[in-house]
């Protein structure tokens, strides 16, 4: 019985969802466990909004750190690997991205239209085509638009040379004047805007832009010892204070405050500090939750209106912790069978085409 136990465990331990959690590389070539930390409680954080655990839109908290990992992640490559420049870097940088967001995306999308009545073919067509974002399903297509911008965004910047600290500083102004000025009424797309409110949160993301040219900047000895805890309370007690002032940022053009400090956020957490910080920001239900957050996210919506039934019979707290569970099980499903494959084999699939196609040019010249 106890062999066949081990055996069990050894071969949950494969698979991708639990072994990436220590094994996991990000977009710039190594894992960083704060920052999937991160990712796994903004999961919390827009799971609550959605089980009424919190009020007044404050699970838009989740969804800033979500847009400031992105724009973080994705810009460290750009400034570690110059080349990242070349048209085939930017190729795979590409099929990365849509490997990463569209396939699991798609079969949300389908999975409403089979397992829900009320959504229609045309809503799924509209929503395959990035032509519509309801429900959570708005975040996909700001994501896919920053995917978008974030290249061209750099190459603009790049007459800067390595004055990392100035492109930071222009980042953080952009962050600043997207959330001052960049309204509904400057950029109206169906694919952003569900209802007409929704603005174009682009504020996070460079913010997150922004605090890879931060981190990029700073001397490793900048910061002492006790430094970084002092730093996260600030930072947390700012983001305390924002809640409190600004409940409901998205209505008030004040996301570019929570999209800074989250940007700040992640670049204090990975700074040196005493072990036992570094043990509670590499937290391992966190980081489980973070590995597979994309899914959490998708589908957490599609579950939570599936119990809906039970939500009077249970609460609000069992509906949360329930939900959750349920969930982050399916979400580590597929991880395994969709996710990681994807991401795994369509970069692969182009890299092999691509240099079969410059092998050609070469062997014609």
């Amino acid at each position: 019985m106890s062999g066949w136990r081990t055996s069990l465990f050894a071969r949950l331990g494969r698979l991708s969802c639990w072994s990436d959690i220590s094994h996991r590389t990000s977009s710039i070539g190594r894992a960083i466990p704060e920052l999937d930390t991160l990712r796994g409680i903004a999961a919390i954080i827009v799971l609550a909004d959605h089980t009424a655990m919190i009020q007044n839109g404050r699970g838009g908290n989740g969804v800033w750190l979500f847009f400031a990992l992105s724009g973080y992640l994705l810009t460290r490559p750009f400034i570690e690997r110059h080349e990242a420049w070349t048209s085939r870097s930017l190729l795979l940088y590409v099929s990365r991205r849509l490997a990463r967001i569209l396939p699991m995306y798609w079969l949300v999308v389908l999975g409403y239209y089979v397992l829900q009545s009320k959504y229609y073919w045309h809503w799924v067509v509209l929503h395959l085509t990035f032509r519509r974002g309801d429900l959570h399903l708005w975040t996909v297509q700001q994501e896919l638009l920053f995917y978008l911008l974030l290249p061209g965004l750099l190459f603009l910047i790049a007459f800067l040379g390595r004055r990392n600290w100035l492109k930071a500083a222009l980042l953080y102004g952009l962050a600043v004047l997207s959330g001052l000025y960049l309204g509904p009424d400057i950029i109206r797309l169906h694919a952003i805007h569900r209802f007409g409110f929704v603005p174009f949160q682009v504020a996070p993301f460079l913010a997150g832009m922004g605090a890879a040219y931060l981190f990029a900047s700073l001397p490793p000895t900048l910061f002492a010892r006790r430094g970084k805890g002092f730093l996260l309370l600030l930072i947390l007690g700012l983001l305390l204070f924002c809640n409190w002032r600004w409940p409901v940022a998205a209505e008030n053009g004040g996301i570019w405050r929570f999209g800074i400090l989250y940007s700040l956020l992640l670049v204090t957490v990975q700074l040196p500090g005493p072990s036992w910080l570094s043990r509670l920001l590499c937290f391992g239900p966190f980081r489980a939750l973070g590995v597979v957050g994309y899914s959490f996210y998708l589908l957490h919506l599609p579950m939570i209106q599936y119990y809906a039934p039970l939500a009077p019979f249970l609460g609000k707290r069992t509906c949360f912790l329930f939900v959750g569970l349920v969930t982050y099980a399916l979400s580590c499903l597929t991880y395994t069978l969709v996710e990681k494959p994807c991401m795994k084999k369509i970069p692969t699939w182009v890299s092999q085409i691509t240099q079969k196609k410059s092998g050609r040019h070469e062997g014609q010249e």
